[in-house]
């Protein structure tokens, strides 16, 4: 790609805005079938004008789309894009939306047809939401990164060097400081892309940018941390939240449908932390912040309700969790995390997040919190897991439909 800053950014750069950050919704798309494709044109020694003409005749019309709904492709790397929706000025049912377009306009030509053969394509697309920031330091680089917890394929992330595949474990993050020598806070489950660039995007009217230099690290060893921060300022904050996991068995969800429980989300002040179609259904989260004097523990049922009400054919489960904010004041970056996004559910579902945590939770807090959901559903106890010397153990409940 010529460009990878994306135009949000570069304009905040023009009007001399060195730094700052803004949340975002992330669409992902791989589509599969394509590298197959590409192979059997190159062993057919098919010239390369011949194939970026087939990959036009695939892509334009998914870009045209994304171009419509005010999103921007940072990333366009053999068979995945990546794109960004500003969170500001755009609705994530839009964001929706513009997905559902992509996928009845992949549903038009999947059978691909060439003089080589005929090639059945397909796509998997995820949405998700992070945090865009972008830096500045003239005694270093420009560089900008973005932080998500969800956008993975197993254990492969999508790469922001377009000429690049980039392979990083997805249980760290890692947060770069102003400091002539780059530090890292590591934290698991999670992952952040780094972009450094040479020298500062030009200002003016010219597009052209510097070739990126992307550099992804990752540290295990946690005991690192205290090290890494030990001269610099350092808080943390942390906020009780319930996550409640929903499979929808239903493959021909309309817009219409897919809005619907937006607005139900919205209704009942449930934030829409992870969202991915799939053959067979739809797979969401929804994460329920806990305000301790008068949160409403029915909430989540209430919305599981409403879904049966709207005839959805559904499975979720249900857990207890934290999120956990960070913030280093040496240069006013934040970072948020989500704790103990597991519970077990019935055996013809998957377990959420991470099956290998089995029934356990990993919660660092220094209240007791209890989530009490009756209503004919099933209570199940789940064994606190200590992770912290500042945490004590905290009795939870689980939730199996």
């Amino acid at each position: 790609m010529d460009k990878l800053i994306p135009e949000f950014i570069f304009q905040h750069y023009h009007n001399l805005e060195v730094n700052g950050s803004f949340e975002a919704v992330f669409l992902s798309i791989e589509i599969l079938g394509l590298p197959l494709l590409v192979e059997k044109l190159v062993a057919e020694n098919c010239k390369q004008t011949a194939i970026n003409e087939i990959l036009n005749k695939i892509f334009t019309p998914l870009v045209e789309i994304i171009e419509n709904y005010r999103g921007e492709i940072i990333d366009f790397q053999d068979n995945q894009l990546l794109i960004i929706f500003p969170k500001d000025c755009i609705k994530v049912s839009s964001v929706i939306s513009a997905a559902l377009e992509i996928r009845n306009k992949i549903d038009d030509q999947r059978t691909f047809k060439t003089k080589f053969g005929s090639y059945y394509l397909d796509e998997i697309q995820a949405i998700t939401f992070g945090l865009v920031s972008w830096e500045y330091f003239p005694e270093l680089k420009f560089f900008y990164y973005l932080r998500s917890d969800a956008i993975n394929y197993g254990r492969k992330l999508l790469s922001l060097a377009a000429r690049r595949e980039i392979l990083i474990d997805p249980m760290y993050i890692e947060l770069i400081s102003t400091s002539g020598d780059q530090f890292q806070f590591i934290e698991k489950r999670e992952s952040i892309m780094s972009i450094y660039y040479d020298s500062a995007p030009p200002r003016g009217n010219d597009d052209k940018l510097p070739p990126a230099d992307l550099i992804v690290s990752t540290i295990s060893e946690e005991n690192k941390i205290n090290q890494r921060y030990e001269h610099n300022e350092f808080k943390t904050y942390s906020n009780p939240a319930v996550n409640l996991a929903v499979w929808l068995n239903n493959p021909q969800l309309l817009g219409d449908d897919i809005t619907r429980i937006v607005k139900y989300a919205d209704h009942y002040k449930a934030e829409l932390s992870y969202f991915r179609f799939f053959e067979q259904g739809v797979r969401l989260n929804l994460m329920f912040k806990i305000n301790p004097e008068n949160f409403q523990y029915d909430y989540p049922v209430k919305f599981l309700e409403d879904l049966k009400f709207i005839n959805m054919n559904f499975k979720a489960g249900i857990a207890l969790s934290y999120i956990i904010q960070y913030r280093v004041h040496c240069n006013g970056h934040q970072v948020r995390t989500n704790y103990g996004q597991c519970c077990r559910l019935t055996e013809n579902f998957l377990d959420l997040s991470y099956p290998e945590l089995d029934c356990h939770h990993h919660i660092l807090t220094g209240q007791n919190y209890y989530l009490k959901i009756e209503k004919n559903y099933q209570l199940i106890e789940l064994e606190p897991q200590v992770i912290s010397d500042f945490a004590r153990p905290i009795q939870l409940y689980g939730l199996i439909l």
